[in-house]
């Protein structure tokens, strides 16, 4: 395009690709977050080492394990949104390659 910008169906699928390895990488980040437990893991060793309360150690713990849900989240929102866009592309480039298509020589 001259003035503006192209986008292909490819580099999206494929920034859609990264975005679910980002995903994969966060599911395992959760999966190990929820295997640990409080206060009797290292983490809550280490506080109560320092003095910090069980319940506070707790609190923190969750707090975490609630982030990395939320990051999933998005991240899934952002690969969804990154799909659709790149449904909507394709359906874009298949009309005009039918209107093309039905252009008489």
């Amino acid at each position: 395009m001259a003035d503006g910008y192209s986008v292909t169906e490819d580099t999206l699928r494929a920034h859609a690709d990264k975005v679910r390895a980002i995903c994969g990488k966060l599911d395992a980040a959760q999966d190990a977050a929820n295997a640990q437990g409080v206060p009797e893991d290292a983490f809550g060793v280490l506080a109560s080492q320092v003095g910090l309360p069980g319940w506070f150690t707790g609190s923190v713990h969750e707090r975490g394990i609630s982030a990395v849900r939320n990051a999933i989240a998005r991240v899934e929102e952002i690969r969804a949104i990154l799909t659709e866009v790149d449904e909507q592309y394709a359906a874009v480039e298949d009309r005009r390659a039918e209107a093309f298509n039905r252009i008489q020589p």
